[in-house]
């Protein structure tokens, strides 16, 4: 059980990951709770076979593969999709035979959500923030020889409307062993942006940190 929150949270955001002792308290014994996990729809059960059990069905089944940006070289060696990537530094069994060598210097990561912001935060850590983790040994020694020096977040978009949180946002101020780097530039807003940013209050606390 877990699903996203032990394959999708980043491994150092224990404290959201905490929800977890919450579901366990779910799934004990008398709650009216019951999971049935490695259920295949369509092969181990038809829809027809739950609405004959149940009321109302939740199809909640999160997203299933990376969606691609559909530009040239994207299926160029050395581009991957964050599924892929975060499957395997939180221990996904289907990337137990992956593996990312971290080569660098220079890696660029496509996003302004807080999945973009995981990913490079994981690929900035020092080797002892990432060993304080829950990460599985294999991807701690890959990390371990990581070689990476330059980390680009690219955004097609600027401030006002990014999608990460401030929590993940501050995170970033407070690795050990890298500076954050922002053009001035990109930080102008027009008139309608700053308006947006006045109004919305997670993109007020972004803009002000």
């Amino acid at each position: 059980p877990y699903g996203l929150v032990r394959y999708g949270v980043a491994p150092d955001n224990q404290k959201m990951k905490s929800v977890i002792r919450v579901l366990h308290g779910s799934f004990d014994e008398g709650n009216g709770v019951r999971f049935l996990g490695n259920i295949v729809l369509g092969e181990d059960l038809s829809t027809a076979d739950l609405r004959a059990h149940y009321d109302a069905i939740i199809y909640a089944t999160g997203t299933q593969g990376d969606r691609k940006l559909g530009i040239p070289g994207q299926e160029l060696p050395g581009n991957h999709g964050a599924k892929e990537f975060v499957n395997w530094y939180c221990g996904h069994p289907d990337a137990a035979a992956r593996d990312f060598p971290l080569r660098g210097p220079q890696v660029a990561v496509v996003g302004a959500g807080n999945v973009a912001l995981d990913v490079a935060r994981m690929l900035a850590k020092a080797t002892d923030e990432i060993a304080a983790t829950d990460v599985p040994d294999r991807v701690l020694d890959t990390f371990r020889n990581n070689r990476i020096t330059d980390i680009h977040l690219l955004s097609r978009r600027g401030p006002a409307q990014v999608k990460f949180t401030p929590i993940e946002l501050r995170e970033m101020g407070e690795l050990v062993n890298a500076d954050v780097v922002i053009d001035p530039g990109e930080l102008e807003l027009t008139p309608d942006e700053e308006e947006r940013v006045v109004a919305d209050r997670q993109q007020r606390k972004n803009v002000s940190l």
